[in-house]
């Protein structure tokens, strides 16, 4: 029971302490307090008449500061993250390859890959490019977009790629996801930017 009423006591006195020290002032914990000016009491009309005085001198003229232009700060990179649940016809009787397989984009900010269309092909089809590492942008020359529908008697499609300034750096496989009709199947171009 002693220990009890010690404890609590000790308890009290830290915590009276702690909250004298914080609102008393000293030493300033806090560096938000305002400097309040007071009016002098002694002031007279001659005195007030020399300040307003002093107040309305004209000022010395000063030159303007110019500040050199800041650099613009570079585009935000690109991604494209393709969140799609694919279904890949083991039977299906279109494909896609692309002409050149694989793009060196190393030192490079543009370059294009054609794709060919070759089989039975259904007259609904649509092309679409799969997720893109960040700063390379992949798109359709035909309408600048991540998904293409040709025609049943377009026998190709060329793709755009821009390589931005400060890309992701490897060897990447980008899917292309060729559906004609209800079937699914999927080509894929290679990357390389080093």
């Amino acid at each position: 029971m002693r220990s009890m009423s010690k404890k609590i006591s000790q308890i009290i006195l830290i915590f009276t302490l702690s909250f004298g020290w914080i609102f008393s002032g000293w030493p300033l914990i806090l560096s938000y307090a305002q400097e309040a000016t007071t009016p002098e009491a002694t002031s007279t009309p001659e005195s007030l008449i020399n300040e307003i005085e002093e107040e309305e001198a004209p000022a010395e003229e000063v030159a303007p500061v110019f500040s050199a232009p800041s650099e613009p700060s570079p585009p935000a990179l690109k991604e494209r993250k393709l969140n799609k649940k694919v279904r890949l016809d083991k039977n299906a009787s279109h494909s896609c390859a692309a002409k050149n397989f694989s793009v060196n984009l190393s030192g490079q900010n543009q370059a294009s890959i054609e794709l060919e269309f070759n089989g039975l092909r259904s007259d609904t089809e649509d092309i679409e490019i799969g997720s893109l590492p960040l700063g390379i942008d992949i798109t359709f020359f035909n309408n600048a977009n991540y998904s293409f529908s040709p025609r049943r008697s377009d026998n190709g499609a060329v793709l755009q790629i821009t390589n931005q300034p400060g890309s992701q750096k490897g060897n990447f496989s980008i899917p292309i996801i060729y559906t004609s009709g209800n079937s699914e199947t999927i080509c894929q171009i290679n990357i390389i930017n080093l």
